[in-house]
C-alpha cells in the first residue's frame, strides 16, 4: 500500500540585529601571523610608498592589508573590495580605524611610478625572504618553442635507444643539477615542483592577477606587486600555520578555514571574538589557534 508522506514548511519573517557579524571569522588566524612576522611596522619602514595627502587619508599600511585582506577573502578586482570596506566587525579583527574602498585603492596606486615600483618590490621581496630561513634554493627554467614556418607541426619524437619496442613505452626527463644525490632523488625532490603550473593558476583566479587592471601600467605593477604578496604570505600560512600536507587553492581555504561567521562580545573591558562553529570543528579551531600562537619568526623551512 502507498502512503503520502507530508513535511512540514517552517513560516517565519525576517528581522534585523545590531550586531556586527563578519563571515571571514577565520581570518583571525592571518592576523595572528602578521602580528608574529611584524608585517604594520615593516609596511611603515618602507619610505617610498605613497603617503595620505591629508589628515583624513588612510595610512599606507592599512591600504596595503586591507587590499591583500579582500584578496584573502575573495576579491579578484577592485569593485569586490567593496564587501570588506563595509565589514566592521572584520575591520575589528585587524584593527583598522577605518577600511578603505576601491577609490582608495586605485588612487594609491595610480601614485607608483616606475622607480618606485622597483625599489617597493624589491623592498617585500627581500623583506620576506630575509626572514623565511632556506637551506637551499632552487632555480626553475622553462622552455618554449616558436613555430612560425610551420604552425601545424606536431612536433617529433626523439629516439634515444636502439630497441625501441621496449624503451618508447617509457617517459623520459632530464635534469641539470648541482646536488650531489642519487639520480631517484633528485627526480623525487623535482617531482614535487610540478605543481608550478597550478600555482599560476591560483594566481591568475583567486589572487586577481589577470583582473587587477589600471589605465596606467605602473599603477597596475604597483596592484600586481601587492597581490604577489598575498600571495608569498598565504604560502607561508599553508606552510608554517596550518602545516598541511595537501597544497589547498585560496578558494579551498577560504571556505575550509576563513569562512567563519563571528562577531564581538565585549565583557567589561574584555573583547572575544565569537565563532559560529559545530562542536566537531572547535577542536581543530582550537589546534590551528595554538597553533598560530607557537609559530616562530623568522621561519625555518628545509627540504631535508
Amino acid at each position: 500500500m502507498r502512503s503520502n508522506s507530508y513535511f512540514s514548511v517552517m513560516e517565519f519573517e525576517i528581522g534585523y540585529t545590531d550586531k556586527e557579524i563578519t563571515p571571514w571569522g577565520g581570518m583571525v588566524f592571518m592576523r595572528q601571523m602578521l602580528d608574529k612576522m611584524g608585517f604594520r611596522t615593516a609596511v611603515r619602514a618602507q619610505a617610498d610608498l605613497p603617503v595620505p595627502g591629508s589628515n583624513r587619508g588612510y595610512p599606507a599600511a592599512t591600504i596595503v592589508e586591507a587590499f591583500m585582506v579582500s584578496i584573502w577573502c575573495g576579491a579578484n578586482r577592485f569593485l569586490h573590495t567593496e564587501v570588506t570596506r563595509h565589514d566592521n566587525a572584520l575591520s575589528n579583527i585587524f584593527n583598522w580605524d577605518r577600511t578603505p574602498g576601491q577609490d582608495t585603492y586605485k588612487r594609491f596606486f595610480s601614485k607608483f611610478t616606475q622607480a618606485t615600483n622597483q625599489r617597493v618590490s624589491d623592498y617585500f621581496y627581500s623583506w620576506v625572504f630575509d626572514n623565511v630561513k632556506f637551506d637551499n634554493f632552487t632555480l626553475d627554467c622553462d622552455s618554449s618553442v616558436r613555430i612560425q614556418d610551420r604552425p601545424n607541426a606536431v612536433g617529433k619524437t626523439l629516439t634515444l635507444f636502439d630497441d625501441e619496442s621496449i624503451y618508447k613505452q617509457y617517459r623520459y626527463t632530464a635534469y641539470f643539477t648541482t646536488l650531489k644525490l642519487f639520480a631517484i632523488e633528485v627526480w623525487r625532490v623535482y617531482r614535487n615542483r610540478a605543481d608550478a603550473e597550478n600555482r599560476i593558476k591560483e594566481l591568475k583566479y583567486d589572487f586577481g592577477f589577470s583582473s587587477f587592471n589600471l589605465h596606467d601600467f605602473y599603477a597596475t605593477e604597483a596592484a600586481l606587486t601587492f597581490a604577489m604578496l598575498s600571495y608569498n604570505l598565504m604560502s607561508l600560512f599553508r606552510m608554517f600555520t596550518l602545516q598541511s600536507k595537501t597544497q589547498h587553492t585560496l578558494s579551498t581555504l577560504r571556505y575550509k578555514t576563513f569562512s567563519i561567521g563571528a562577531h564581538f562580545e565585549q565583557v567589561g573591558d574584555q573583547f572575544t571574538l565569537k565563532l559560529a562553529l559545530n562542536i566537531k570543528r572547535r577542536e581543530w579551531c582550537k589546534g590551528l589557534w595554538n597553533q598560530s600562537n607557537s609559530v616562530h619568526f623568522p621561519f625555518q623551512f628545509s627540504n631535508a
